[in-house]
């Protein structure tokens, strides 16, 4: 609950974003072109078993995590297709020389999971049953929705496949790689049904998948309301995190919680008053999507127009 003066600092600011905004920015944007989602990065060292292929800040590029103990590595996300799979082998064999090689993803999305069939075929892969049933319907589906994005896209995917799961679990499950391990737990449902994250026990490393975006709009374009993501959240904060990895962009630490949760309460309580007036969702949408826009300059979106999933969602409540 926001306090009085809370309130009014609010409603005095949501005034002047409101006069700041103007008409003209609710025209439609400009159709959205996808660069190609190419993982480039270097691996670079978190702590003594962690490392983290950073995003080049390109949508539907993850952060790729990489956890290497004495007798195993565990592999955390896939990128886009198996050319992204085969340059994240080329970095893990740079801090690795480990046979036996293990794979989790944060979630059932295509940047996650599609480039799983280009890990050698020993790996085996972990997954929470509730993600597993996800991809069983991505694997009826096929990539077909996001190979439409672009011509580079659908080339990506073009032999992308899943694969069985090793091990699956329910909850929660610890792998031992040797001299460090690793707690998979499963958060969802919140940005999807099978959000898992990956915690490096005793390094305070966290692999949060889109439970902890950094200066980004959190994506609620699956299954989020407010009260899952900010259970999610605090699950996640209840890790005591000293290093969070995003799904995407910029990592940090537990601080990335306060603004997500300062921002999903100012739009709720913008959302709430225009609803009361009798506003459609889609007028509310028109109002605020620009309004959250001027508030967080700097804040940017995983995908175009993820403001709008969770305007939607307010409203819903």
């Amino acid at each position: 609950m926001l306090s009085a003066m809370q309130t009014w600092i609010t409603r005095l600011a949501w005034a002047v974003v409101a006069a700041v905004v103007g008409a003209a920015n609710l025209a439609a944007q400009a159709p959205v072109e996808f660069p190609p989602p190419l993982i480039s990065g270097k691996a670079v060292r978190l702590s003594a078993h962690a490392w983290v292929i950073p995003d080049p800040e390109v949508i539907l590029v993850p952060n790729v995590g990489i956890v290497v103990g004495r007798k195993a590595t565990l592999v955390i996300d896939t990128g886009m297709g198996n050319r992204n799979a085969r340059t994240i082998l080329a970095e893990v064999a740079k801090v690795s020389h480990n046979r036996q090689l293990y794979l989790v993803t944060t979630h059932a999305h295509p940047e996650h999971v599609s480039g799983m069939d280009g890990f050698p075929a020993e790996t085996t892969f972990v997954v929470a049953r509730a993600q597993q049933e996800e991809l069983d319907v991505t694997n009826r589906q096929g990539f077909g929705g996001m190979a439409k994005l672009s011509p580079f896209i659908g080339e990506l995917l073009q032999d992308a496949k899943l694969r069985t799961p090793g091990i699956v679990f329910e909850d929660q499950q610890v792998l031992d790689l040797g001299g460090v391990k690793v707690r998979l737990v499963w958060m969802g449902p919140a940005h999807s049904k099978g959000d898992t994250v990956a915690v490096v026990e005793g390094e305070g490393v966290v692999f949060a998948g889109d439970l902890a975006p950094r200066g980004r709009f959190p994506s609620f374009s699956q299954v989020s309301s407010r009260a899952a993501f900010v259970k999610a959240m605090a699950r996640v904060e209840a890790l005591t995190p000293k290093v969070i990895v995003p799904s995407h962009g910029p990592y940090g630490d537990a601080s990335v919680f306060p603004p997500l949760r300062t921002m999903l309460d100012q739009a709720a309580a913008r959302v709430a008053p225009l609803k009361a007036e009798g506003k459609s969702v889609d007028e509310v949408v028109k109002v605020l999507v620009p309004e959250l826009k001027a508030l967080y300059p700097t804040w940017r979106s995983t995908l175009p127009n993820e403001i709008t999933p969770i305007i939607r969602a307010l409203y819903a409540e």
